[in-house]
């Protein structure tokens, strides 16, 4: 019989191959009890493998996994799309609060000021389509070890920007308080996801 190994995570079954992480989502693969299964290979060892259908599973040991820590990757794509939907639903209400704003214009020939209307509600709408296929692009890169970095670098020079700004006595306004809230979290999840990324797990017997 094929032996089989099991993604924690999607709950899939694969023959014990070349493979050692899960196509699907990337998460290491494990064996029955408990180990992934370069632990295994590490060892010199493969423990008994739960087989791939379950009417054979009384022949092997039966394990239960559980998650021993969080999955740092995951909750990192989360912060991202929910702040990529938090900016997308702030343009989208700015265009219906502030569809027109007036703009005083000078002459330079004749001196006169003039007022012109200028509709930004199409310029917002806009803005928000734009910015929320770039949020869900980083989403998505998000699973990437090489942009994690990259992320966590450009969130580290916005933090040292506005403690720089702090330390030269600048009024801080409550957005850009926000701003610096938000970035201080962020930047802790990505510095999680790198340092672990993923979740270990051990075995009930």
């Amino acid at each position: 019989m094929a032996e089989a190994v099991c993604c924690p995570k999607c709950w899939t079954w694969d023959e014990l191959g070349k493979r050692t992480a899960c196509k699907r989502c990337g998460t290491p693969l494990i064996l029955a009890d408990g180990r992934t299964v370069t632990e295994a290979a590490t060892q010199g060892s493969v423990a008994p493998l739960v087989p791939v259908f379950a009417g054979n599973a009384p022949a092997y040991p039966m394990v239960r996994i559980t998650r021993a820590a969080l999955d740092w990757v995951d909750i990192a794509r989360f912060v991202t799309i929910g702040y990529g939907v938090f900016v997308t639903v702030a343009l989208i209400f700015l265009s219906f609060a502030l569809p027109h704003i007036n703009v005083p214009i000078a002459d330079p020939k004749t001196g006169l000021t003039t007022v012109q209307t200028v509709n930004l509600g199409p310029a917002f709408a806009i803005a928000a389509v734009i910015l929320a296929g770039v949020f869900a692009l980083f989403a998505w890169l998000t699973r990437f070890l090489i942009a994690r970095i990259i992320f966590l670098g450009f969130d580290g020079l916005a933090i040292l920007s506005a403690l720089a700004h702090l330390g030269a006595g600048q009024t801080v306004s409550w957005a850009s308080a926000v701003d610096l809230m938000i970035d201080l979290g962020y930047g802790a999840v990505l510095f999680m996801s790198v340092v672990a990324p993923r979740s270990g797990f051990r075995s009930n017997h």
